[in-house]
């Protein structure tokens, strides 16, 4: 083997070793950058969950709320006539007897 035909063999196995690390390179980066994909995606779905989760607790929150000042309207409603019955009767203007005479 000569000299020049040594050299043109050395130079190929660097270009093959340099091929096979430019794939062994490539590869990764591409299954890196599907990884990030995937990982971006299922991130943004998790965000998405927390917030639809995070509405209902709101709505929930909200609708005891009105319900608990509904009851305590009504409560207080039901006071005030409660109040005025108590004091009609007391005081002798009692509807009922009014509408009897």
């Amino acid at each position: 083997m000569t000299k020049k035909q040594e050299v043109d063999s050395w130079w190929q196995k660097a270009k093959n070793i340099l091929e096979w690390i430019g794939l062994i390179i490539t590869i990764l980066g591409l299954g890196f950058g599907i990884g990030v994909w995937a990982a971006n995606i299922q991130h943004k779905t998790e965000i998405l969950e927390l917030k639809q989760q995070y509405n209902q607790e709101i709505v929930n929150i909200k609708l005891e709320y009105n319900q608990r000042l509904l009851e305590t309207i009504n409560s207080a409603q039901n006071e005030i006539i409660e109040l005025k019955l108590e004091r009609n009767l007391n005081s002798g203007n009692n509807p009922i007897n009014q509408n009897r005479k």
